[in-house]
C-alpha cells in the first residue's frame, strides 16, 4: 500500500477491529480492509500479492516485530497497566489513563495537560 494510504488503512483496520468486531488477526480480513481502502482511494491493489507478503515476507515480519517492541517499550516507560494510550503532541508525550480513555474525558484531559 502506498505511504499516503497507510493512515487511511490504519483507521479502517481500527474501525474494523474495535467498532465492527472483525478479526483483524486473520490475513483474509486484513486483505479485505486493504482492498476497500484502495478502492475508496482509487489506488491499484493486488490482493494476492498483499496476502502473500503478509504471510511470508520475512523483512516485513521483522519490521512489525521491531515496531511492536518499540511501542511496548515506550508504553512501559511512561506507565503501567491497561488500557492506556500515549499521545504525542509535538515533542511532548502524554499518558491517557484508562479512566479518561473509556470515561469519555480524553480530549478535555489532553487539553488540561498541554
Amino acid at each position: 500500500m502506498p505511504t499516503a494510504g497507510k493512515p487511511r488503512f490504519l483507521h479502517a483496520a481500527q474501525i474494523a477491529r474495535y467498532v465492527e468486531g472483525r478479526d483483524t488477526s486473520r490475513v483474509e480480513e486484513v486483505v479485505r480492509i486493504a482492498e476497500a481502502v484502495a478502492a475508496a482511494n482509487d489506488t491499484a491493489f493486488n490482493a494476492a500479492i498483499f496476502a502473500e507478503r503478509l504471510q511470508s515476507d520475512a523483512a516485513l515480519l521483522d519490521r512489525v516485530k521491531a515496531r511492536m517492541a518499540a511501542a511496548r517499550s515506550e508504553l512501559h516507560s511512561f506507565a503501567n497497566g491497561v488500557p492506556q494510550l500515549l499521545v504525542r503532541m509535538g515533542k511532548v508525550v502524554q499518558v491517557v489513563e484508562g479512566e479518561d480513555l473509556y470515561g469519555g474525558g480524553v480530549i478535555s484531559s489532553l487539553r488540561e495537560r498541554h
